[in-house]
Formats: structure tokens, sequence, C-alpha cells
């Protein structure tokens, strides 16, 4: 365990199961080496280049990763709870099934990730850029993902619930596609339940039976996107956009919707029961609470 390599030339180096606990990798080229089931926890790979390293099932628990470069990097199954990938360039890296509870990952590039099934509760991805990453079957429950960028990813049975979207960009979001009239239930169980989604950009978005229950959607954005069957009960939608949203069969039972906007939107088979209605600006006009 421990020992000073950084900056050492490590490039495709037969590490597998390798016991290195506390060691300084500062700097260090670990490009293409093979870390599959090594205990590196603790250890210190900021600067360093792991480029197509294989890390499968590493044990990396509360190890730091700041600037490190992962490009195509293999993390699945491995533990890495409570490190440090700030500012992390983890582009194409494959972090399925990973443990990432509690990481921090602020200004990582994780575009195009696979991090399905992964677990990243309570993590820290303010900022983070997950552009086109596969996100299905994720846990996000409680993370922080201000300000991050989502677009184009692929969110199906992802856990959102609880988690801090405040300005995150949602856009062109895929979940799920029509069959004769028909949605496919893969994606009945994503779920932003209690999750602050205020000035959320979903624009575009194809958004099949969501979750959206006691969400905060406070100036959302969603002009232009299908929201069939989704769920928005006691959610707030105060100041909300749904101009030429599809939102047939959807329900809004007791969620505030003052000020919002449906323009041009489709309601058909809608429930609005209890909601919130003041300045609220319908296909037919502008509904106000009796």
């Amino acid at each position: 365990d421990g020992g000073d390599l950084s900056g050492e030339n490590l490039s495709k180096f037969e590490l597998i199961s390798a016991s290195i606990k506390n060691a300084d990798f500062t700097g260090a080229n670990l490009s293409s080496t093979r870390l599959n089931w090594a205990i590196l926890s603790e250890s210190n790979f900021n600067n360093a280049s792991l480029e197509q390293a294989n890390l499968e099932k590493a044990q990396c628990w509360e190890t730091q990763f700041k600037d490190a470069n992962l490009r195509r990097a293999v993390l699945s199954w491995a533990s890495v709870e409570n490190s440090n990938f700030e500012n992390a360039n983890l582009e194409l890296a494959d972090l399925s099934q990973a443990n990432l509870e509690g990481a921090n990952l602020e200004n990582a590039n994780l575009e195009g990730a696979n991090l399905e099934n992964a677990n990243l509760e309570g993590a820290n991805l303010e900022n983070a850029n997950l552009e086109g990453a596969l996100l299905s079957g994720a846990s996000f429950e409680k993370a922080i993902l201000t300000n991050a960028n989502l677009s184009s990813s692929e969110i199906g049975l992802a856990n959102f619930n609880s988690a801090n979207l405040h300005k995150a960009q949602l856009n062109n979001l895929i979940l799920g596609q029509e069959e004769d009239n028909y949605y496919t239930s893969s994606v009945l169980l994503t779920s932003f339940r209690n999750a602050d989604l205020s000035e959320v950009e979903f624009t575009q978005s194809t958004l099949m039976c969501v979750k959206f229950e006691g969400a905060n959607l406070n100036k959302a954005n969603f002009s232009g996107s299908e929201l069939p069957q989704s769920n928005f009960k006691n959610s707030n939608l105060s100041k909300a956009n749904f101009t030429g949203a599809l939102l047939r069969n959807a329900s809004f039972t007791g969620a505030n919707l003052e000020d919002a906007n449906f323009t041009e939107s489709d309601l058909r088979d809608t429930s609005i029961n209890k909601a919130v209605l003041s300045n609220t600006i319908m296909p037919w006009g502008i509904e106000n609470e009796n």
C-alpha cells in the first residue's frame, strides 16, 4: 500500500487485482492500464491520464480523480463512493452499475457516458455535462444537478426523486415510443417526485408516463414536448410553459397552475381537479378559480 508514483509512465501495465491503497498517482500515465478488481481506495489520481483504462469492479472509494482524463475508461461495477471527479473528463466512459454514492462530479464531462443502473444518490453533478449519456435505471435520488446538461440523454426508469435540477438542461429527451396507440411500459418508473426542477428546459422532449408528483416546476419550459399520461399531482407549475405540448391523459390534480401557459396544447382527457388556476392561459382562454 501507499507509495509515490506521481508522474510515472504506467501505460498498458497489468495491475489486475493489485492492492495499491493510499498511493500517489498525480500526473501519472495509466492509459490503457488494466486495473480490474484492483484496490485503489484513498489514492490520488489528480491530473492523471486513465484514458481507456480498465477499472471494472475496482475499489476506489474516497479516491481523488480531480482533473483526470478518464475518456473511454471502464468503471463498470466499480465502487467509487465519495470519490472526487471534479473537472474530470469521463466522455464515453462506462460507469454502468457503478456505485457513485456521494461522489463529487462537479463540472465533470460525462458526454455520451454509460451510467445505466449506476447509483449516484447524493452525488454532486453541478454544472456537469451529461449530454447524450445513457442514464436508464440510474438513481439520482437527492443528487445535485443544478445547471447540469442532460439534453438528448436516455433516462428511462431513472430515479430523480428529491434531486435538485434547478436550471438544468433536459431538452430533446426521449422516453419510450407510441405503438398502436399504446405507450411502452419501460418508462413507467421514471420519477422526479419532489425534485426541484425550477427553470428547467424540457423543450421538444418525449416524456411518457413520467412521475412529477410534488415537484417544483416553477418556470419550467415544456414547450413542444409530449407528456401523455404523466403525473403532475400536487406539483408547483407556476409560470410553467406548456405551449404546443401534448398532455393527453395527464394529471394536474391539486397542482399550482398560476400563470402557467397551455397555449395550443393538447389537454384531451386531462385532469385538472382541485388545481390552482389563476391567470392560467388555456387553449380556450384565461382561467381563474371561481
